[in-house]
């Protein structure tokens, strides 16, 4: 086929030209092939000029001098992602966010602060610190607890008022001590190792001339002898033992009580005070007790007056479980014998009738009341009714048996006799 027989299209014109079949752009950046037509095309180093869009992400190198955002004051107008260092990142009007995707050593921060507070990145101290508190000492009058002050400049203390001296001083008080001054008193110093006391409140009346302290003392010290006749008040603490005139006294308060109490005393030598309710006493002279036993034994109070007497040397004794009545029907002695003991319940009585005895020979009579304790040796001593006494007969008793009395009568006469009935009485002498 000849070229005489081909047909082209008429030439293109406009931004796409052509001349025969060739065309070509009438104005063209880049050598790419692809017109943009997609909605989101991929752009090689477009110069987009005074663009608008509502988003903006960029995975390489961002140039240029202003981003203008103009969306609502309060709202991040665009946010920085970037995986290396931000150099030079100046962000004014509305906030902005920076992010990176690796540590935050990564990120371009100030320099390095100098000064009081100092900084290394992003991390802040203080130079000079003292505590571990996180609240700057920054008011006039702050609160401080325990602060240890150091060498401090202060004009007053808790309203003390303080004077700084010329050089240095110290003002030094021993652990658990306290320094008091009352009111109105002024105390000095004038570096001698006295002490001038000026308008000292409650200054005692007396003669004391000393105008310091220490020579105050002193004089106090030598006046300070015994008052004759002292003046005690309130609550007085005396030390134990205390000195009593030349005496060393260790009693006691309550002791010291009971002797203010006492309204006399007896006796010269006695050391010993009755304090007890049963106490010890030596050979003690009682005389008009009251008592209810001594020694175990009772004594019954005869509402009176009564003797009980023995001679010197003299002991009063009984023996077995038994009572001893002595009655007396008037002012009788009774004298006993040198030897023997006398025993309850050795005296009896009995109303005998002896029979008719033939004469010359004798009639015995067994007495029907035991005389316990009774021996055979023992003394009896018989009384005899006057009724059964004959004219020539004669009566006689003794012990026959143990605790048994036997009682004979003797006629004498050469005629029977029978004594009349009456009461005998045996007494036994041991």
């Amino acid at each position: 086929t000849t070229a005489t027989n081909v047909t082209t299209n008429a030439n293109l014109t406009g931004p796409i030209t052509s001349v025969g079949n060739a065309t070509s752009v009438g104005a063209q950046t880049g050598t790419g092939n692809t017109f943009v037509m997609n909605t989101s095309p991929t752009l090689v180093t477009p110069n987009i000029g005074v663009a608008t869009g509502t988003s903006l992400s960029a995975s390489g190198t961002l140039t240029g001098q202003t981003l203008v955002s103009t969306v609502a004051t309060g709202t991040a107008p665009f946010t920085v992602s970037s995986t290396t260092p931000v150099a030079n990142l100046s962000i004014g009007g509305n906030a902005a966010t920076a992010t990176s995707a690796t540590t935050a050593g990564s990120v371009t921060t100030n320099a390095n602060l100098t000064g009081p507070i100092t900084s290394v990145g992003n991390a802040t101290s203080v130079a000079a610190q003292t505590g571990t508190g996180s609240t700057f000492v920054m008011n006039t009058s702050p609160t401080l607890v325990t602060p240890v002050l150091g060498v401090a400049a202060a004009t007053s203390i808790n309203r003390v008022a303080i004077t700084q001296p010329a050089t240095g001083s110290t003002l030094t008080i021993a652990d658990g001590q306290t320094l008091t001054v009352s009111t109105g008193g002024t105390l000095s110093g004038n570096n001698t190792g006295d002490q001038i006391a000026t308008g000292v409140a409650y200054t005692p009346t007396g003669a004391i001339a000393a105008v310091n302290v220490q020579t105050a003392i002193n004089e106090l010290d030598t006046e300070k002898a015994p008052l004759a006749s002292p003046t005690f008040t309130g609550v007085v603490t005396m030390p134990s033992p205390f000195t009593l005139g030349a005496t060393s006294v260790t009693s006691t308060g309550a002791q010291l009580n009971f002797l203010n109490a006492a309204t006399g005393t007896t006796g010269t030598t006695s050391t010993n005070l009755v304090y007890s309710t049963s106490p010890t006493l030596v050979t003690p002279t009682l005389g008009a007790a009251a008592a209810t036993s001594i020694n175990s034994v009772a004594l019954t109070n005869p509402g009176g007056l009564a003797t009980l007497t023995l001679a010197n040397g003299s002991t009063l004794a009984t023996s077995g479980a038994f009572s001893t009545t002595l009655t007396a029907t008037g002012a009788t002695n009774v004298t006993l014998p040198t030897t023997g003991t006398l025993i309850a319940g050795l005296t009896g009585s009995e109303v005998i009738d002896f029979n008719d005895t033939p004469a010359n020979s004798s009639t015995d009579v067994v007495l029907a009341t035991a005389f316990t304790g009774a021996a055979i040796g023992d003394a009896v001593a018989l009384g005899v009714d006057p009724a059964s006494m004959p004219a020539d007969g004669t009566f006689m008793a003794w012990v026959s048996a143990a605790n048994t009395v036997t009682i004979r009568f003797a006629n004498n006469n050469g005629a029977a006799r029978n004594p009349a009935s009456g009461t005998f009485t045996v007494k036994i002498i041991k």
